[in-house]
């Protein structure tokens, strides 16, 4: 029995014939077996041709061929593969063919009929030249039609192209320096002493802890009470341990966030007007706090590759992140944050749910408790 698979070297489909067949033809797998041998994909003594596709983009470092395209091996590349090889499927031919079948058909016909071979010859042409005005129509509505496959076809190229981009310029996690580090026993990692804060009162049946390393997103609706749980985090922090800077990128320093600090007391360190990843880095070195509060990561146009930069340059930082929401009730951007993350809290009308690796199970607590709603 058959299967549809992609071939492993071009990613065009194919019917699998036999358990070990993983190429389209006999090129691919040579170049295949030649690529992963170090060899150059075209023998010197063949003619290299111009098989490689020009891609509509010009960004300095980014190759253009097809090939090194689809080495970029994402859920997104293989969606944007699959979309192309169907758009290439339904490209119609524009070989003209039809004049020529309807002349000698209308000469057989003909000859079966009339014996006068002028009189078949002037049938035959007068049935070539309709086929012919037919294939002129059919070739320009094919082209037309074509035309309008390829345009897909180079966009979503020029998609493929920053998926790599975006690929090669994601930052890497800091690896291990193999030339210091300590080894110890399974048996006894439960000795090590690890620095952590060790919270109390309803923050320690929320979080029971926050390690160095701890970092969190908060995330809701429009007046749920992200920013007023935030706050009243920060502000505990502040009272207990010291050295938080909360940034303000959502509401800035008007009127009502400053109702909401007035609200709770609050004594930690505003920064604002602050100029994205830059400005917070800046920040963050000239005042060196131990917690950081980030309100809102939409607003200050960062994402998952900031939350990992961050956490790379200050490791012993704890960061509190607040994001907007749809109105599904997932935050906005690349759900992938919340691998990156110690904790996840959603608040809705109110009420903090907490998910998270400092706590076994999930643990939820009032936001306003026994104060009304701002």
């Amino acid at each position: 029995m058959t299967k549809n698979i992609s071939c492993e070297w071009c990613s065009s489909p194919f019917k699998k014939k036999s358990s070990v067949h993983k190429f389209c033809s006999s090129t691919c797998r040579k170049k295949a077996n030649r690529n992963k041998n170090g060899e150059p994909l075209i023998p010197s003594f063949i003619g290299k041709g111009k098989k490689a596709y020009p891609l509509p983009y010009s960004g300095s470092g980014i190759s253009t061929s097809r090939t090194s395209i689809k080495s970029v091996k994402t859920p997104a590349m293989a969606e944007i593969q699959t979309r192309i090889n169907w758009l290439e499927s339904q490209k119609l031919s524009t070989v003209p063919k039809t004049g020529l079948i309807y002349g000698v058909g209308a000469v057989v016909t003909s000859r079966m009929l009339v014996k006068d071979y002028k009189i078949n010859l002037a049938i035959g042409l007068m049935a070539f030249l309709i086929g012919k005005q037919n294939d002129s129509d059919r070739i320009k509505s094919n082209e037309l039609q074509n035309g309008n496959f390829q345009r897909q076809i180079d966009e979503l190229w020029t998609d493929a192209i920053k998926e790599k981009d975006r690929i090669q310029n994601f930052p890497k996690p800091p690896t291990a320096n193999h030339d210091n580090f300590k080894l110890i026993s399974a048996s006894r990692v439960s000795e090590l002493s690890h620095e952590k804060y060790d919270l109390t009162s309803k923050w320690k049946y929320f979080l029971s802890y926050l390690p160095l390393s701890f970092n969190a997103i908060i995330y809701g609706l429009p007046k749920a009470g992200k920013t007023h749980l935030a706050i009243q985090f920060a502000q505990y922090l502040e009272s207990n341990f010291g050295g938080v800077m909360y940034i303000s990128g959502e509401e800035g320093v008007e009127q009502p966030f400053n109702k909401k600090l007035l609200r709770y007391k609050s004594k930690f360190k505003v920064a604002y007007d602050v100029k994205g990843n830059q400005g917070i880095t800046e920040a963050i070195q000239r005042t060196n706090p131990k917690f950081v509060f980030i309100d809102s990561l939409n607003r200050l146009g960062l994402d998952v590759r900031d939350i990992i930069e961050f956490k790379s340059k200050f490791p012993e930082t704890v960061f509190i992140y607040i994001l907007q929401s749809t109105k599904d009730g997932n935050f906005r951007g690349d759900q992938s944050i919340q691998h990156e993350v110690t904790s996840t809290i959603k608040v809705i009308d109110g009420v903090a749910y907490q998910k998270g690796r400092t706590v076994q199970e999930q643990t939820e607590i009032a936001v306003f408790e026994d104060v009304k709603k701002a």
